[in-house]
């Protein structure tokens, strides 16, 4: 609160759940010196108003415009990424036994990610693996490339909905998905998106659309059509929660000791330290998010708005608002050394 009279926190993990034990023992009692905290989940919501936060929004993280819109495979793209049934996402615990009852239920799955070999059965499933992180560009390919896209979730996390249940949609893929009550609000089961309950129910649905390939293209087109329609994409959803960010109260003196030091009685690393970036790419999407901030351009003073950003395997760091270039941001990377809260930021 040095730089900015009004401080958001946006963060896509769940900090409230037992699965990373210590790492957010900085940020929970921080979220009262916060002036809009923004998650994905409502249990997350809960909790931080619990923790003291100030105010409170519920987005689902949105697909793309650019990233995530359907695509023209060549023929070395479909060699490489073919299948009939596909999850591309990093192993977590339960995902393991899940994909090997697929496979003995006869589902032709293929899975691409990261950390497969940590599996305790990755004997079993290793052939229809392929390890490794995938760019963001090979992730959309390995989508667009199968017939049924599943979107699995995080158990840990205590998710309802996962940023590909908008990803797939949006390239024009079929979203098959765990019932829960979020996909149930964003997509009609059947007509615009499969669900199912548990891995017996998901090969069931499989096998029954991969016999009806013209019912997989309808469910598809329909789902990617209500996404349009509800506007689930970056620049509306930043542009509105920048919206709501300015119409917050600006704070009477951003600069005074005791906000500096509310936390961790440090003061930050200076700005001149920090670096121009592109604030889509602090979000994980290429330069259409940032277009959303253009209507702000030499409108925010550079004290007014700090964006604060976590997102899972990057530096995190506040970003300052700055109407000269208008598309980009001045960020300061400090990641503390348990790999969540900014140091210095609140």
């Amino acid at each position: 609160k040095t730089i900015a009279s009004r401080t958001l926190l946006f963060c896509r993990d769940n900090p409230f759940s037992s699965r990373d034990g210590l790492r957010w023992r900085l940020l929970k009692p921080a979220l009262r010196h916060y002036d809009l905290f923004v998650t994905r989940r409502e249990s997350s919501a809960l909790a931080a108003k619990q923790w003291g936060a100030r105010q409170v929004d519920l987005i689902i993280p949105p697909a793309d415009e650019i990233e995530h819109r359907p695509l023209q495979l060549s023929d070395q793209d479909r060699a490489r990424f073919s299948s009939k049934v596909a999850f591309v996402g990093t192993w977590m615990p339960e995902r393991g036994p899940f994909i090997e009852t697929l496979m003995r239920l006869g589902v032709p799955i293929r899975v691409f990610g990261a950390r497969w070999d940590r599996a305790k059965n990755y004997m079993a499933i290793r052939s229809v693996v392929t390890l490794g992180g995938l760019s963001m560009n090979d992730y959309a390919k390995a989508l667009t490339a199968t017939d049924i896209a599943l979107a699995l979730l995080s158990k840990g996390n205590l998710d309802l909905h996962t940023a590909r249940s908008l990803e797939i949609p949006a390239l024009g893929k079929l979203l098959c998905a765990e019932r829960t009550s979020d996909h149930l609000m964003m997509f009609e089961e059947n007509k615009e998106a499969v669900f199912w309950d548990d891995v017996e129910e998901c090969a069931r649905v499989c096998l029954d659309l991969l016999a009806d390939p013209a019912r997989i293209e309808r469910i598809a087109a329909a789902g990617r059509a209500r996404l349009i329609k509800d506007g689930r994409y970056n620049e509306p959803t930043w542009k509105a929660l920048l919206d709501k960010a300015m119409a917050l109260p600006r704070a009477a003196d951003c600069s005074s000791p005791r906000a500096r030091g509310a936390v961790l009685n440090r003061p930050p690393i200076p700005l001149a330290q920090g670096r121009g970036v592109d604030l889509a790419g602090l979000f994980g999407v290429p330069q259409r998010v940032a277009a959303a901030f253009k209507p702000y351009s030499g409108q925010i003073p550079l004290e007014d708005l700090a964006v604060i950003a976590h997102l899972p395997d990057r530096p995190v760091g506040p970003v300052v608002a700055q109407p000269d270039p208008p598309t980009k941001f001045a960020v300061r990377p400090q990641k503390s050394p348990d790999g969540g809260i900014v140091r210095g930021a609140a």
